[in-house]
């Protein structure tokens, strides 16, 4: 089928709000699934989120290659669970601030992919795509979107509620 990148290419008009709370209901909805099994996807990026009809009304989360199983630990006399990974992957325009410092990180790295994508479906652009890998970086790590996206959001016919989604840190939030 085709993916979530494929579909912003073709459609040159905004997307459809009713569409876009669709997908990001499904997303949402498989990812959780996904943490409740201590699975972090690690790359949730456009071109990983899949359609299976051809509506596009059906989302899958796809290249499942760079999840990881969280692992419990245990420490001192207390057992917890430490539920953090610690290798760099991904793509670097949907990575989350603590992946792209090399810093632990966890399901909440997955929330802000979610975030960067409901992000691009609103204002039509990746808000942190940058010149070259190290912009991109640094504006992942400024939370601060292109001048492009952010216009794009500012200009987009959704619901201010939805765009508050993104744009007040709710889902792009720096996770310490």
């Amino acid at each position: 089928g085709d993916h979530l990148t494929h579909q912003r290419k073709v459609v040159q008009a905004p997307l459809e709000t009713e569409w876009v709370i669709g997908v990001l209901v499904q997303l949402a909805s498989a990812v959780s699934y996904m943490h409740s099994y201590e699975v972090i996807h690690r790359d949730l990026a456009a071109d990983n989120i899949f359609f299976d009809d051809e509506e596009r009304r059906h989302v899958m989360v796809g290249d499942l290659g760079l999840s990881k199983k969280l692992e419990h630990r245990s420490q001192s006399k207390i057992s917890h669970s430490v539920n953090k990974a610690h290798t760099t992957v991904g793509t670097p325009p949907y990575m989350s601030p603590e992946l792209v410092a090399g810093r632990g990180y966890g399901k909440p790295s997955d929330v802000w992919g979610i975030g960067v994508l409901l992000f691009e479906m609103l204002a039509g652009a990746r808000p942190f795509d940058g010149i070259n890998m190290m912009n991109t970086c640094l504006l992942v790590m400024e939370g601060r979107p292109t001048e492009r996206a952010a216009k794009g959001l500012e200009e987009s016919p959704h619901p201010q509620e939805l765009r508050e989604l993104v744009s007040s840190k709710r889902l792009l939030c720096v996770l310490a």
